[in-house]
């Protein structure tokens, strides 16, 4: 399972059979957790192309200076920047949105990785525009992005020879559950691939897992990945009289996996991490 939330990136391996009472036998093989990787970070990286935008049209249109937007008041510069951080992940949303709602109507259901690269570039010209909102009005300005920038955008997230930072990248996480597996996997192993959380619903997302597997599997997102923990937590508590959860010892290791980091709490400052 591939789980990529707003603020982490989880990425956990099962070997999931039948047994003989009709049920299913689930053991855990890997979890591979980063706690710094997350849909925030990726509309930090469109704003940034947003803002570009933005410092280009206001000198153009409003006639700003370097001078000038170097002297505005830290709050109003707080005020562009929150602006243009949401207008990021509106845009984001708002084409995958399209995308997905051509895909059912126009493409007969197929998902966004068994299209033609024809039919994929013609989605690059998707776009979003949007007037901004809560910034002075002198400095506001209607902004335009289309899918094809957003994705040169979040290029360093999703490919690690164009990383910036060390683990920022969807990469690590996969290859290191496979790496780091309580028992020797490839990534030829992998029968299935499913996507959790809300950044999974942007196809480039899923087109970069399709590539990280050799376009071998084509990911699952069987329901919507914003609210796949909360059913998937539904359907096993419903259904858990016939899942049995095999224990670690059964596949020849003892240690135990934590599946988060834990925590001391600290009055007045930022918590510290007692076991990662």
């Amino acid at each position: 399972m591939f789980d990529l939330g707003g603020g982490t990136c989880d990425v956990t391996i099962h070997r999931v059979s039948r047994n003989e009472n009709g049920g299913f036998d689930i053991t855990e093989l890997s979890i591979s957790q980063y706690t710094e990787l997350g849909g925030a970070d990726f509309d930090e990286l469109i704003m940034k192309k947003l803002m570009d935008k933005w410092l280009h049209k206001v000198m153009g249109e409003k006639h700003l200076t370097k001078q000038q937007f170097q002297a505005l008041p830290q709050h109003v510069r707080l005020q562009i920047r929150e602006s243009l951080l949401a207008m990021a992940e509106e845009a984001k949303v708002q084409i995958a949105n399209k995308i997905n709602m051509t895909l059912q109507m126009n493409m007969n259901g197929k998902s966004y990785v068994e299209l033609s690269d024809e039919q994929k570039r013609e989605l690059d010209s998707y776009h979003f525009t949007q007037l901004m909102a809560n910034v002075p009005e002198e400095l506001r300005v209607s902004l335009h992005i289309t899918k094809a920038e957003i994705d040169e955008a979040i290029r360093p997230l999703l490919d690690a020879q164009y990383a910036r930072e060390e683990k920022k990248c969807i990469e690590y996480p996969i290859r290191n559950a496979i790496k780091d597996a309580r028992v020797p996997l490839t990534l030829s192993d992998i029968d299935y691939v499913f996507l959790v959380g809300g950044m999974t619903y942007y196809p480039t997302v899923q087109e970069r897992i399709y590539q990280l597997f050799g376009r071998r599997i084509v990911p699952l997102m069987p329901v919507n990945s914003m609210y796949a923990v909360s059913r998937g937590a539904a359907i096993y508590h419903y259904n858990r009289s016939n899942i049995r959860l095999a224990h670690v010892d059964e596949i020849g290791k003892s240690e135990r996996t934590m599946p988060q980091n834990i925590y001391i709490d600290v009055v007045e400052g930022e918590p510290v991490t007692l076991i990662l």
